[in-house]
């Protein structure tokens, strides 16, 4: 072998093994959490039911009919990753940064949860006197969305120009009966920001500058520090506090992740004979004695052998060796 192809494949190997190491002390560096802190965590805040090939989801039942995701409870901020969802909820800092929401015509929207850790996972576009943004279904990527934008009109969240980055933003969201006319002349906004210590990719929203057009030049970018608990996720002294801890695919006891209770369809209150109840007075979850917890034993999704991602319970059923292409209208 000559010198110079044994000085590339020393290098190649080298620059791999870098790499890997820097991957590795990031994650070191980070929170640690399990599919079972979510299923715990979010417990008090409403209902986990098993659903179909998505398996469980959760159901937020302690509020009304007018939640909807990346809209209720909450304003945008621009961060270091682009425009990041800051929820006013306590449960906020899992189902609006890890996973997907989707929408049952009978019981509202529910979340399904996800081990990748996103600013907020929605799509944007722009259309005359608006910006809008649409929360991303389960098992599909921004790539499928660059053709597909408009399949979901009755989704959209619009707000007028000048009001985007307003702590009350809810107060200006436009009527959903003009979201079919207003996506007619809308462009899809395909602005990304990557992580460089994950290699994720975000939906990162439209350019600061052009925000601060309409909105003034008070929208401003703000930096954006980990911490190591959900109380403290939020926005203090212009900085924001992100809790984005990485999930495991198992819980520390190694057996497999599952709700201490699932809540069957028949007994789940339909979205429109559900009442609200104010989220701070919901006593929050509890951490029980190790001798105390339920041992669940209910089958886990795998990755299929032709997949190289890693597992998300969204993407595939639960039938080993089959996967089930999804349709939209």
């Amino acid at each position: 072998m000559k010198p110079i192809f044994r000085i590339l494949i020393i290098e190649l190997i080298c620059g791999f093994y870098v790499q890997k190491s820097v991957a590795q002390d990031t994650a070191k560096a980070r929170d640690t959490a399990s599919m079972q802190d979510f299923y715990n965590q979010l417990s008090p805040y409403g209902d986990w039911i098993d659903y179909g090939d998505y398996g469980y989801v959760w159901v937020p039942t302690t509020l009304g009919p007018d939640f909807y995701p990346y809209a209720t409870g909450g304003y945008w901020a621009y961060s270091d990753f682009g425009w990041a969802w800051v929820s006013e909820y306590p449960w906020g800092w899992a189902p609006f940064h890890y996973g997907r929401w989707t929408f049952d015509i009978v019981y509202g929207w529910l979340w399904i949860p996800d081990m990748v850790w996103g600013p907020a996972w929605v799509c944007w576009d722009y259309a005359p006197g608006f910006w809008g943004w649409l929360p991303l279904e389960p098992g599909y990527d921004l790539r499928y969305y660059r053709r597909h934008w408009r399949n979901f009109p009755d989704r959209w969240t619009y707000v007028g120009n000048e009001n985007m980055g307003r702590h009350d933003i809810y107060n200006y969201y436009g009527p959903r009966e003009d979201n079919h006319n207003i996506l007619n002349h809308s462009t899809l906004i395909t602005n990304t920001y990557t992580d460089n210590a994950s290699g994720q990719v975000y939906s990162s929203g439209p350019a600061i500058g052009d925000v601060q057009k309409y909105a003034g030049n008070n929208i401003t970018r703000i930096n954006t520090k980990e911490v190591h608990s959900p109380a403290m996720a939020g926005i203090e002294n212009n900085q924001l506090n992100v809790y984005r801890p990485v999930i495991q695919n198992s819980s520390i006891w190694n057996s497999y992740p599952a709700p201490a209770r699932v809540t069957d369809l028949n007994a789940l209150a339909p979205l429109s004979q559900r009442k609200v109840i104010d989220q701070q007075s919901i006593k929050p979850y509890q951490a029980q004695p190790r001798n105390n917890m339920p041992r669940q034993n209910k089958y886990y999704p795998r990755v299929p052998e032709q997949w190289n991602e890693p597992a998300r319970p969204w993407m595939f059923p639960r039938q080993y060796g089959t996967i089930k292409a999804r349709k939209f209208p």
